[in-house]
């Protein structure tokens, strides 16, 4: 049984096209049967329109196979008053779906991906957290990849702004507890023996995605095709329990 990332891992961060040997891996788990749950962080486009896309790729699995975090935002997340931070994609695909957006007296702060956040947007973001809004992120990204560069993820965001106020925070989508329990749920419909110790974990995000992984009892399986150039520049600094249990170049190199 698999989760399986998308960005780095399915397809590349470089150009968005599928990494050598995933369309085949999934065209595999399908012939062999095994179950499986493509559990991605996309937050720029609507649930079904990043489904489609993937689809128009050459990836073959039904929707019943596929979650991101937008599709558990209505049970996280009230729909007033919300200060949304990210890519403009991110906050247009909220207000489609009903958000209202809100600068000057905000419930919640949520913060999505963005290359170019502003010492503007995070002295906004600092001074309605201390005016007693929630800090919520949409994944716990360790790092994003975009353009041959590597930029501080959602989760080294939520670090910063925690540290600068003492205010906690939640997490929709990746590595939350509720987020991989969602997908275990949605993991029974197609084995109803599944459970997390059954599980194996693939994903170019190895503190992030494979930590958060592990510590429920999954396998964690870490793909060097997307944040990080080589395993030297990760694994060697991590906790000796959250290590991934396997490392692939790419996917396309695991046998099932």
């Amino acid at each position: 049984m698999y989760f399986i990332d998308v960005q780095g891992t399915l397809i590349s961060d470089a150009d968005k096209t599928p990494i050598d040997g995933s369309i085949e891996f999934i065209k595999e788990l399908n012939k062999q049967n095994i179950p499986y749950m493509v559990v991605t962080n996309n937050t720029k486009k609507a649930s079904k329109v990043f489904y489609e896309y993937l689809k128009s790729l050459g990836f073959n699995f039904g929707f019943d196979k596929y979650i991101d975090p937008l599709m558990l935002l209505d049970s996280r997340v009230e729909k007033e008053a919300v200060a949304g931070y990210g890519a403009k994609e991110f906050l247009d695909t909220l207000q489609t779906m009903g958000y209202t957006l809100d600068y000057t007296n905000p419930k919640t702060v949520l913060v999505a991906i963005k290359e170019d956040f502003t010492s503007d947007e995070y002295a906004q973001m600092i001074d309605f957290l201390l005016s007693g809004a929630k800090l919520v992120g949409m994944h716990e990204t360790s790092i994003y990849a975009k353009n041959n560069k590597r930029y501080p993820g959602v989760g080294a965001v939520l670090k910063l702004l925690e540290f600068a106020t003492s205010v906690s925070y939640d997490v929709v989508g990746k590595p939350s507890v509720a987020f991989y329990n969602e997908a275990l749920n949605r993991l029974k419909l197609q084995d109803a023996s599944a459970e997390f110790s059954k599980i194996t974990m693939i994903s170019d995000d190895v503190k992030g995605d494979l930590g958060g992984a592990k510590e429920l009892g999954m396998k964690g399986v870490f793909v060097t095709s997307g944040k990080y150039k080589s395993a030297d520049e990760i694994v060697p600094f991590l906790d000796d329990k959250l290590k991934p249990d396997e490392i692939f170049e790419d996917i396309g190199k695991i046998r099932l």
